[in-house]
């Protein structure tokens, strides 16, 4: 029952972002996915995102939260940690002339902070609190390195939750431009 939940409040978090469609082979990832048991360090996401937009340590970011059904039971649990750039780690798909894909793990620190959310959260389900958990992914910044270009700037996700499988789409390519909307991001 908690591992539906999260799929569902995955999918509502990821379209909810702006972040486009949630592909299908996304959501049945997303149901695989039991957030409470995966090892942070077994967790990946990429992101697909124009040449022009470059990504560092930081500028994206994981939040796991679990709110309680009745919240005289238990108050809500939530940490949002920021993502790292694995450097060495291939992706999905190979870059192309118009876009590149970053793969995203945790730091030591967050992949602690995580688990320890985790704990919070099996102790709450295992003395029968029920609630609503969320797992989302967000681009929280960046910068340009050149001025995007006129048109459609084509973003999407993917989902790894074994380093031995490989990167299911997650959200199907949407316009970053609906992403962006209020928010510039700075030259490089």
């Amino acid at each position: 029952m908690m591992l539906k939940s999260y799929a569902v409040a995955l999918a509502a978090s990821v379209i909810a972002a702006g972040c486009g469609s949630v592909a299908p082979t996304g959501m049945l990832a997303a149901a695989r996915l039991d957030p409470l048991t995966t090892p942070p360090g077994k967790i990946s996401v990429a992101v697909r995102v124009p040449t022009q937009v470059r990504l560092a340590e930081g500028d994206a970011g994981l939040y796991l939260a679990f709110a309680p059904d009745d919240p005289q039971q238990a108050a809500p649990i939530a940490t949002t940690v920021p993502l790292r750039v694995l450097a060495d780690t291939s992706g999905p798909r190979a870059a192309t002339s118009e876009d590149v894909v970053y793969v995203f793990g945790f730091s030591p620190d967050a992949a602690a902070e995580i688990a320890a959310t985790q704990a919070e959260i099996t102790a709450l389900r295992e003395g029968g609190v029920m609630g609503t958990g969320t797992l989302s992914v967000a681009i929280t910044g960046g910068c340009l390195t050149a001025p995007l270009p006129e048109g459609a700037l084509p973003v999407a996700t993917w989902l790894r939750t074994d380093p031995a499988n490989g990167f299911v789409p997650l959200t199907r390519s949407t316009d970053m431009r609906d992403m962006l909307t209020g928010t510039r991001l700075p030259p490089c």
